[in-house]
């Protein structure tokens, strides 16, 4: 369906997504589109070299990282993910009641650290926490890839809270 539509050179198409660049790339290396990885942290459109949308600091993760790993050695099958712009713990291959537990404690420990740290922002996905900086998101890519054109047809989808800000981002026509 994606070769399809993006074969069509009246069609923009625009995969924004919260996976990684490197990710994104294998993926879709073979179809002609637009890619913004990491909830709008870095974006390639098609045929071009991948920029970054913002200047970050990653020094928090110094401190978060130690956090996420007591909760990897706390609860079996966890993992921590880290991305450029973020870290992430998933726990899609723990006991989902105990790892319901390590997560609201975990969501408690964070919100103590990012009270401290402003700037820092929890993300909450399917069996995964995500920490990032709120300089970017999802919202920020789809406003990025809209300034350049002005598009008369707009299909947007998205399958959990980190796509309200591309929504939100999205002419009311869309």
């Amino acid at each position: 369906v994606l070769n399809k539509l993006a074969s069509d050179p009246r069609n923009d198409v625009v995969i924004i997504s919260g996976r990684d660049r490197e990710f994104l790339q294998k993926q879709f290396e073979k179809i002609p589109v637009h890619l913004v990885a990491e909830h709008g942290l870095f974006i390639k459109k098609s045929g071009s070299d991948w920029i970054s949308t913002v200047k970050t600091d990653t020094h928090w993760k110094d401190e978060v990282k130690p956090i996420l790993l007591d909760y990897v050695n706390r609860c079996n099958g966890t993992f921590i993910e880290e991305k450029e712009g973020s870290l992430a713990w998933h726990y899609r291959n723990a006991d989902h009641d105990f790892a319901q537990l390590r997560l609201n404690e975990l969501k408690d420990d964070i919100k103590e650290l990012t009270a401290h740290k402003t700037g820092l922002q929890m993300l909450e996905g399917d069996k995964v926490l995500e920490i990032k900086q709120d300089k970017y998101s999802k919202g920020l890519g789809a406003r990025f890839i809209q300034k350049e054109k002005k598009y008369d047809f707009i299909f947007a989808a998205g399958d959990d809270r980190t796509d309200e800000d591309m929504f939100e981002a999205l002419p009311r026509s869309a």
